[in-house]
């Protein structure tokens, strides 16, 4: 009996501390200018037409002059970037902005808060490119 109550509270504990590190971790939010630094990091010999920010600052899509897109977002305080290949990643309409849907495992989805509509249709549409 004693034991099935310390690992109840062993249990309870990790699940307080995890509960605590994920509620004071710092989210890095980004810019146009960390955008574009992020991409340039990646890929040094892109030029970008167009920086989008998502609603909340936690991501960026990127429009390259060459026509590739892109992705910047950020989990914590680590900024990801990826481009959005046509084969392996598809943008989808949602209530609020967009989904990334990506065929790597690794990551799945990736969802955008956009409120401007607008702007949504446009990352729908790859054949509009209009340059910021």
């Amino acid at each position: 009996m004693a034991w099935s109550v310390g690992i109840v509270a062993v249990v309870f504990a990790l699940a307080g501390l995890a509960f605590w590190w994920r509620a004071t971790a710092r989210r890095a939010v980004l810019d146009s200018g960390s955008a574009r630094a992020a991409w340039r990091a990646a890929d040094p010999e892109a030029d970008i037409a167009r920086v989008v920010l998502a609603d909340d600052g936690h991501a960026a899509l990127l429009k390259l002059i060459d026509g590739r897109r892109a992705v910047v977002w950020t989990v914590g305080s680590r900024v990801l970037v990826r481009e959005l290949d046509p084969a392996q990643s598809e943008i989808l309409a949602q209530k609020g902005g967009l989904s990334i849907r990506f065929s790597d495992w690794r990551r799945s989805r990736l969802r955008l808060p956009f409120a401007d509509p607008k702007g949504r249709k446009d990352w729908l549409d790859p054949t509009r490119s209009r340059t910021a």
